[in-house]
Order: structure tokens, then sequence, then C-alpha cells
């Protein structure tokens, strides 16, 4: 009896330990899901991707749905840094941001940078991807406003995911443009307001101090000197 006792405990703690590992490891974000489209350059989101903004406490979603291409990285730069590495996730977040707009570009391009470090990705590779962009990501982000006011999507509705395997992201882009309705729209073009975490890290900018004019000098009320009369000049003359 003693010794069925000494198992049952030792299989209950073993359960709860195996609970406990579980439980851990569903809180750890997973990695990214892509499903490619038949170019070879676009990809769509399988799942959420979840950045944490370091101690902040804000987080950047990037949802299901979202179509990317690493833009982060411009193409002249691809063949020193393949868009696909230690700064991926890095680069689908500026990508994402790129897309939505609802940061400023600098905003945008500092998240990146911080994406990169906390990604442990090299302060050489880290530093030139980071100056590349802030040079030239320009044309992705006009491109971007452009697509978005000629009424293209880059999240898909989860009914239109399950796209047929031999199929361009461009064709495929124009065909949701024709169909998505109104509701679709609202999750495909979010609101402008900038969320927290768009200027999470921005340091605080201590105020001005007002300049304290210097107090005038003070000026003696004394009477003015009479003038002194002139050598050649004659009294009662």
């Amino acid at each position: 009896m003693i010794f069925k006792s000494v198992s049952f405990h030792k299989t209950v703690k073993f359960v709860s330990l195996m609970i406990f590992l579980l439980a851990g490891a569903c809180a750890v974000q997973q990695p990214p899901t892509l499903i490619p489209f038949d170019d070879g350059e676009f990809w769509v989101m399988g799942n959420d991707l979840v950045f944490s903004v370091r101690d902040t406490g804000q987080r950047i979603v990037v949802p299901r749905g979202f179509v990317t291409d690493f833009a982060s990285v411009p193409r002249i730069f691809w063949s020193v840094f393949p868009r696909h590495g230690e700064y991926t996730r890095a680069a689908i977040v500026h990508d994402f941001l790129y897309w939505e707009q609802r940061c400023t570009r600098s905003q945008a391009d500092e998240l990146f940078d911080i994406i990169m470090q906390d990604s442990d990705v090299d302060s050489t590779t880290r530093l030139a991807i980071y100056a590349a962009v802030r040079v030239w990501g320009n044309s992705a982000w006009q491109a971007n406003t452009e697509a978005r006011q000629e009424g293209y999507v880059r999240i898909i509705p989860e009914r239109y995911i399950n796209f047929p395997v031999k199929t361009h992201w461009n064709q495929y882009r124009e065909f949701l443009r024709k169909m998505m309705d109104d509701t679709d729209k609202v999750a495909g073009y979010p609101n402008k307001t900038p969320p927290a975490y768009c200027n999470a890290l921005q340091e605080k900018t201590p105020p001005v101090e007002e300049a304290v004019p210097a107090p005038a000098p003070e000026i003696e009320n004394k009477p003015a000197p009479l003038p002194e009369p002139r050598p050649d000049s004659s009294i009662g003359a």
C-alpha cells in the first residue's frame, strides 16, 4: 500500500509538471507560418505574428491573411542581404507598418531597427539594412499609398485565404478588389489613428524652459547737466 501511495504521488507530480511545461510552451510566440503564392515573391501570413515592444506593454500584431514580400530590404540589396534570414520577423512587421501607414515612416523604421536588435541581428547587418531603408524606403511607402488609394488590399479576408495553388499575387489582388464587400474593406483599410506602439520607445523631450529676459539696467533719475558756456561767449552781450 505504501508503494502504491508513493507511485500515485509521483504520477500526480509528473502529470502536473507536464501540464506546466505544455502551458509554458503554448505561451511562447509561434514562428510565422507563410503560405507562398506561385510567383515566389509574395507570401500570406498563416497565423498572427505578435511582437512585444520590449517592456512598454505595447504589441504589434501582424494579422493572419497579411500579404508580405519582405520589402523591408530594398531589391538592390537582395544579393547581399537575402529577404529570408534572422531579420525575417522584423521584415514582416516593417512591411506591415509600411502598408498600414498608421505610424510615420520614421517611426516604422525605428521599430524595424528595434525588432532587428531583439532578433539578435548582428550590428553590421542591422545598421546596413536600416541605412538602406532610410535612404530608399520612400519608394515602397509611396507605392503602398497609391495602392491603397486605388482600392487594393494586403490583408486577405478569411474566406479568400485558400486560394488556388497556381495563383500569382498580382492577379489575386485584382480579384479581391472586385470581390470584397464593405465589411472586408473595414479590415483591409484600418483607421488612421496612430497606435500607441508607434512612439512607445520615443524619448520624451524635456520641456524647454522659457528664457527669462535679463533685467533692464536701472536708469537713475538725475537732472540733466547744464551746458558749459563757450570760451568766446559773453554774458549780457
